[in-house]
């Protein structure tokens, strides 16, 4: 158990709950406590190895005379008996083992001398051969050509009727068939269920290209899945780059005086010069390829003052400078969330990794990490060391569980050291 040990000091008084000697004395004797304190010694009676009255746990091998006291449940090496256990027997069952010493009727697999039944899934690695052959309880004799064997999706093999068309050629091949779609002959004796091709009883539904080399005539024209009727003015038909028509929305501010207009050069912001109009200007100029941007003379080159807060919405932020000043008298990190390790990183090694000082969250130290090396991306510390913490009573410090951790060191009013463990 964790408690506070105290550490011996040249002057202090010595406290122990307990004292183990791994070694005894020539003499073969025990040191125990004796009156007021004092160290007495025991002589050790009998011979070899001893095990004391009442222990639990011990475990012994070789070979032994005498007895033992118990029920034998724990013994182990023991020979093995005949079977003692016979469960669920009847007529015509055939026996399996259970344990060393059980066994087991099985009401599922039965033989009465001539027939073997297995009620349930036979797996069956070689060929099966005999003149009659049951599944499902059904004899497969070969008399009728539609009962054939097959295997299902668990892998069973079942037996089936099936439509005697099979053994001619008028079948036809089906697939991708769903409601309204017309079906089209891929060759000889497959059909396909058009998905691009439909009809409800009442619209044919072309998806893709149509080809007429006569003229369309209707009540009502849709293209795209729009109804051409005239109802609105934003619906135009186009001939887009492959020559086909098609139809499409414009804005309805063309037929207007609302729509923007202006001119400009690469790299300028553009900026409104009237109510309808949107220009750029050389002095005004952002470039992606670099990310500057250049207002007049200005690169954001020279010092920036801010008047105000500095909100900086990212991932990284790189201050490449040779000294950084802090006014802020208490750094915060981890920012924003109430669990998770923080701390520093010193960079000594390459790709920004490096000695760490870090508050370790999980056991609630700080700690380091210096063997490892840490990331300067990590979001987690693996320490190799714990900072141990002092608590000083002489300098009102109270003794919390906070600090009742292995390696703190504990201090009280009147001098004496507690290490904690």
């Amino acid at each position: 158990m964790a408690t506070w040990k105290k550490v011996v000091v040249s002057g202090s008084a010595a406290q122990f709950s307990a004292l183990k000697v791994d070694n005894l004395t020539a003499s073969q004797a025990v040191i125990g406590g004796g009156n007021a304190g004092n160290l007495t010694s025991k002589a050790i009676s009998g011979t070899g190895n001893l095990i004391a009255n009442g222990a639990s746990g011990v475990q012994l091998t070789g070979s032994f005379t005498g007895s033992f006291k118990g029920d034998g449940s724990q013994l182990t090496g023991l020979t093995p008996s005949a079977v003692t256990t016979y469960t669920n027997s009847g007529d015509n069952r055939i026996i399996t083992s259970t344990t060393s010493t059980g066994i087991n009727g099985e009401a599922n697999l039965t033989f009465d001398g001539t027939l073997l039944t297995v009620t349930g899934r036979a797996d069956v690695t070689g060929a099966i051969t005999g003149s009659n052959l049951r599944l499902d309880g059904t004899l497969l004799d070969g008399a009728a050509e539609a009962t054939v064997l097959v295997i299902d999706p668990t892998g069973n093999v079942k037996s089936d009727e099936i439509d005697t068309r099979v053994w001619g050629t008028t079948l036809v091949d089906a697939a991708n068939g769903v409601d309204n779609r017309l079906a089209t002959f891929t060759d000889s004796n497959s059909l396909n269920g058009e998905a691009n091709l439909t009809f409800d009883g009442t619209t044919l539904g072309v998806t893709g290209k149509l080809d007429v080399t006569t003229s369309i005539t209707g009540s009502q024209l849709m293209l795209d899945g729009t109804l051409l009727d005239g109802a609105g003015e934003t619906t135009v038909l186009v001939i887009d780059g492959t020559g086909n028509v098609k139809s499409d929305e414009i804005d309805s501010r063309v037929w207007g005086t609302s729509l923007v207009d202006g001119t400009g050069l690469a790299n300028q912001v553009a900026y409104w010069s009237d109510s309808n109009t949107v220009t750029g200007d050389t002095g005004f100029t952002y470039n992606a390829g670099t990310d500057v941007l250049t207002v007049g003379t200005s690169t954001f080159g020279t010092n920036v003052n801010i008047a105000g807060d500095l909100f900086v919405q990212g991932t990284t932020v790189n201050v490449n400078v040779a000294n950084l000043n802090v006014e802020d008298r208490f750094i915060l990190l981890n920012s924003g969330s109430a669990t998770g390790d923080g701390g520093i990183i010193v960079q000594t090694e390459t790709a920004g990794t490096g000695a760490a000082f870090g508050w370790y969250d999980t056991a609630a130290r700080f700690s380091l990490q210096t063997n490892t090396k840490l990331a300067g991306t990590a979001t987690a510390i693996v320490p190799d060391a714990f900072v141990a913490a002092v608590v000083d009573e002489a300098a009102s410090m109270t003794d919390i569980a906070a600090y009742q951790k292995n390696g703190n060191i504990r201090v009280t009013s009147g001098g004496d050291i507690y290490i904690y463990s």
